[in-house]
């Protein structure tokens, strides 16, 4: 009862071998003496670490991953107690060794039992993240904000299907999978009853477009207002709730926005919609290419579905009607859109996300008036490492990449400075 098995070739002699946890909370090992054609197992006892049989307490679920990206293959364990085990692999990629684990690093903690995890690049965005089933049956995911080698695991959300909550039933086992190999991972849920339930990943059939109206767009330095269309679709035949929003990365790099949406979209099956839009670009904005980006997808999660982006440049010489307007987005409005006018904060503000991070985390700010804007980031001794943003800025919102890659893990504070405003937002740097 209870046993929850995994076909890996543990050993790297070419064929498959049998991993299996079990309710006892132990892990076994069944190796194949015979082919990959014609399997023949033997009992090659527990998986142990520092010479003792592993033991979760009871319901061991292995998965075998790379989690460190060192070549050699590591063992995460789902149990029955809230958490998930880490055991890395200090042998070789053909003869796992383990000294001991560590709980999986999730923000915020796992409260879930009876968990059965997996590992994946699961929203898209290239780098892999955490799902698991649990005990009451809903499948959670975890996306990474940190690195392939170094994930940093932030956020916890019942994955859904086209808008409603996935729950089979309970205690819900799960696997990744690329089930119809169309280059994206679907969703396999096995559950408590015995019934197996397949959810495809149709993020390929959402798409979005933005099409800029005319040809090579230049604003000058006095700012200006460019045009373009934006069109949404949802191609699969089920209805999809979803975000759309744009941003934008300019000449330093660096990425602005949103500077529409988030957007909440209900779509039915086979629906789309098209918008005409402006977008103004006030003066002083800096020299130089931008790429404004539409996106497509779920975006607590950073689950990007689609994009589609075009170029335009500000020049550093010229003239034009001067621009007042900020950074407004404006147009006809999306459906649930309301007004198009930008809302202003009434006090300054200021965010950061994720949090923990590593290494790198988006600082979002806004302003209730424009003027010169200072952000700067301190370590607890009061020493600054790092500035931000030093220069104007109007009135809205910001967004702000710190890449803490040279730094130690630790305390680190970002302070902004707005005339007489000050916000101070305290972060925690994990590696």
């Amino acid at each position: 009862m209870g046993a929850s098995p995994q076909m890996v070739d543990w050993d790297e002699d070419g064929d498959v071998d049998l991993i299996c946890g079990e309710s006892d909370g132990h892990v076994h090992y069944f190796q194949n003496i015979g082919s990959l054609t014609n399997p023949v197992l033997t009992n090659r006892g527990h998986v142990q670490a520092n010479g003792v049989d592993i033991d979760v307490g009871s319901l061991a679920v292995p998965v075998v991953h790379d989690y460190d990206e060192d070549g050699r293959k590591d063992l995460i364990l789902g149990q029955d107690p809230a958490g998930i085990r880490l055991y890395l692999n200090v042998g070789t990629n053909a003869a796992p060794v383990f000294n001991g684990y560590a709980q999986l690093p999730l923000y915020p903690a796992m409260t879930q039992i009876k968990n059965a995890p997996d590992i994946g690049d699961l929203n898209g965005d290239g780098l892999k993240d955490l799902v698991f089933g649990w005990w009451q049956g809903t499948a959670v995911f975890y996306p990474n904000y940190g690195t392939n080698a170094a994930p940093v695991f932030n956020g916890a959300y019942d994955l859904s299907a086209l808008g409603t909550t996935i729950d089979p039933g309970g205690w819900t086992h799960l696997e990744l999978n690329d089930w119809d190999e169309d280059g994206d991972l679907d969703l396999l849920i096995g559950e408590w009853y015995g019934d197996v339930f397949l959810h495809k990943n149709v993020t390929n059939l959402m798409n979005v477009t933005v099409t800029p109206q005319g040809g090579p767009i230049v604003i000058p330095p006095t700012g200006g207002v460019f045009n373009f269309d934006a069109a949404l679709s949802n191609g699969t035949a089920f209805p999809a709730s979803l975000n759309a929003w744009i941003k934008q990365r300019l000449p330093s790099g660096q990425w602005q926005g949103p500077l529409l949406g988030p957007l909440v979209l209900n779509m039915p099956g086979g629906a789309s919609v098209a918008r005409s839009r402006s977008q103004n670009v006030p003066p002083g904005a800096p020299a130089g290419a931008y790429a404004y980006v539409g996106y497509l997808g779920q975006y607590a999660i950073n689950a990007i579905w689609d994009s589609s982006s075009f170029l335009y440049s500000v020049g550093s010489d010229g003239f034009g009607p001067r621009a007042e307007d900020g950074w407004a987005c404006t147009g006809e409005p999306f459906p649930g859109e309301g007004s198009v006018t930008p809302l202003l904060p009434s006090s300054l503000t200021l965010k950061t996300f994720p949090n923990p991070f590593n290494p790198v985390t988006a600082l979002g700010y806004r302003l209730p008036v424009s003027g010169y804007v200072t952000l700067r980031v301190y370590d607890t001794a009061g020493r600054e490492v790092r500035a931000l943003v030093d220069g104007w800025r109007e009135a809205g919102a910001h967004e702000v990449t710190f890449d803490a890659a040279g730094l130690p893990s630790g305390i680190y504070f970002a302070r902004l400075q707005a005339g007489d405003f000050t916000a101070i937002q305290k972060m925690m740097l994990v590696k």
